[in-house]
């Protein structure tokens, strides 16, 4: 029992959780401290700001805003034995989704009888669609685009939408099924003024004139465009998943040799992200909170066999 409370409090060092809530993430990983952090950054705490109080759910729903006020919802229809019927509607209504969405472990009499349970998948977040109502005093404009008058017909109704609280028709269809996100900059003592076209950089090829058979030049390409260079890896040997959480918050899977070394992890975040390229970060692990200062190490070596590995900023 000592044990499991030891490993209840490493859970909540690491994710900040409370101490339910790491036994649970704990007993669903059989016990495992860095599956159990796996499962809980993976599937997020969304969940838990989502519940209600049932006590509190309860309260609202039985004292009434007005003791004066009549009742006005119908009661409920009985058969001829007394019995209370129950709609379908109502069925569906207590339905919740599951509160779990990582995967578990179904718990035999043996080690080898333990099975993994995939969890539920989690539903597709809805894409947000940023627009920009900025207002002139001869005007508005949405975004970068052109000045629109206040007393076009169109006009006016985009801006009855606003004034009501809704969203306009127009901003819908541009959004193609996505969310709105409606922000407004007031520049009514001000004249439009036209937006500066932004030049980009030409990155095509080009000629050098003056000799018979021009010479073709490119330009490279960007930075950021740069493919990152894969590790060798050989399938005959044994091999491993080394999960990567940069600082900007992007996830990577790195598939590595267990002969492969600590450095190598370091040239591929270089490699696939260049703006870390000069930066000063650190690598380190997540259980125990270690830097690993020796990157000669092998994977097997530093213990990075299925373990998550973080970048640090300096």
């Amino acid at each position: 029992m000592a044990d499991r409370d030891a490993l209840v409090e490493q859970f909540i060092a690491v994710t900040g959780a409370e101490a339910n809530r790491a036994r649970f993430y704990l007993e669903s990983a059989a016990w495992n401290v860095e599956i159990a952090i796996s499962h809980f950054f993976e599937g997020g705490d969304d969940d838990q700001a989502d519940a209600v109080d049932p006590v509190e759910e309860f309260e609202e729903a039985s004292m009434p805003t007005d003791p004066a006020a009549p009742q006005t919802s119908d009661p409920p229809s009985r058969n001829k034995h007394g019995a209370e019927e129950k709609k379908e509607d109502d069925d569906q209504a207590t339905v919740s989704r599951p509160s779990f969405v990582g995967a578990g472990y179904r718990l035999g009499e043996t080690p080898e009888d333990t099975q993994v349970v995939a969890g539920h998948s989690r539903p597709a977040q809805q894409r947000q669609v940023d627009k920009k109502l900025k207002l002139w005093k001869n005007g508005f404009s949405i975004d970068d685009g052109p000045l629109r008058d206040f007393n076009n017909p169109e006009n006016k109704l985009f801006l009855d939408s606003i004034a009501k609280g809704e969203v306009p028709q127009e901003l819908i269809r541009e959004a193609h099924g996505g969310e709105v996100n409606l922000d407004m900059e007031d520049h009514r003592t001000e004249e439009f003024v036209k937006p500066k076209v932004k030049v980009k950089a030409f990155s095509g090829a080009g000629h050098m004139l003056g000799s018979p058979a021009p010479a073709v030049t490119s330009s490279a390409p960007p930075a950021g465009d740069r493919p990152a260079q894969a590790i060798q890896v050989d399938d005959t040997k044994p091999v491993t998943n080394v999960q990567l959480r940069l600082a900007d918050g992007k996830r990577l899977v790195l598939k590595l040799n267990h002969s492969h070394r600590v450095s190598d992890i370091r040239q591929h975040i270089m490699s696939s992200n260049p703006q870390y390229a000069q930066a000063n970060f650190c690598l380190m692990t997540t259980f125990p909170n270690k830097e690993l200062t020796d990157e000669t190490q092998t994977i097997e070596e530093a213990k990075l066999i299925n373990a998550v590995v973080v970048q640090r900023m300096k």
